[in-house]
């Protein structure tokens, strides 16, 4: 229970993925009063770092299991973003991929 909060929204600092769930609320005034509850799943970024191996780059990307991981590349900051094939769930591990280091490339990794 947080009492006394009258803004129209709320932050929560330093929040950790054992913070997601269901939470419930409940807004008064002076015309009464609603009830809800909503879900809140707190997503941490990875950490994901790019060195180099004998003729390629190697990108690792530590993960928490449970959550989707979907890397994107493009080759121009001011187009746009293509999905690899295929996402994954994270187990817990680093997990690595060889990428090209032919030509400028950006990579980003998406985490729902």
């Amino acid at each position: 229970m947080i009492p006394g909060q009258t803004q129209p929204s709320l932050v929560l600092a330093n929040v950790t993925n054992a913070n997601s769930g269901n939470y419930a609320f409940t807004a008064t005034n002076d015309l009464g009063s609603v009830s809800g509850t909503f879900a809140v799943k707190v997503v941490t970024p990875p950490s994901c770092a790019l060195t180099r191996v004998v003729n390629d780059l190697r990108l690792s990307i530590p993960t928490l299991e449970g959550q989707t991981y979907t890397v994107e590349q493009t080759t121009n900051l001011l187009t746009g973003w293509v999905a690899w094939p295929a996402s994954f769930v994270g187990n817990g591990l680093t997990n690595y991929f060889n990428v090209s280091n032919s030509g400028t490339r950006f990579y980003r990794v998406r985490v729902e």
